[in-house]
């Protein structure tokens, strides 16, 4: 990882304090310039956020399907199949070629 305050290529990480275990996955610092980096919960979970992502990659760019397609991946967690059964839209990740269900709303990039 690379420090985004001076440039150096290698950041190390640190122990996080017990508050911070909540809010961050992981915290990196810059040994010449001293930055903190912190990695979100989000970025490494995307079943913490509030607004539907990718849960292979993250994305939050999602497109909504009106039925599905046989032949891309369907995401066969048993969370998104309960989800399906509650009435939730058919979201699909163009990055990833991956789709499944997610009743959180989706971001307005997503269109």
């Amino acid at each position: 990882m690379m420090c985004p305050a001076c440039g150096q290529a290698r950041m190390r990480r640190r122990r996080r304090g017990f508050l911070e275990r909540f809010v961050h996955a992981a915290v990196y610092f810059c040994p010449v310039c001293l930055h903190e980096a912190p990695v979100s919960q989000v970025a490494v979970y995307p079943v913490f956020s509030t607004i539907a992502r990718c849960p292979r990659c993250s994305n939050p760019r999602l497109k909504k399907l009106d039925k599905r397609d046989r032949i891309e991946k369907l995401y066969g967690n048993p969370f998104s199949r309960m989800q399906q059964w509650l009435g939730a839209p058919l979201l699909y990740c163009q990055f990833c070629r991956l789709q499944f269900y997610d009743l959180r709303r989706r971001d307005q990039t997503g269109e």
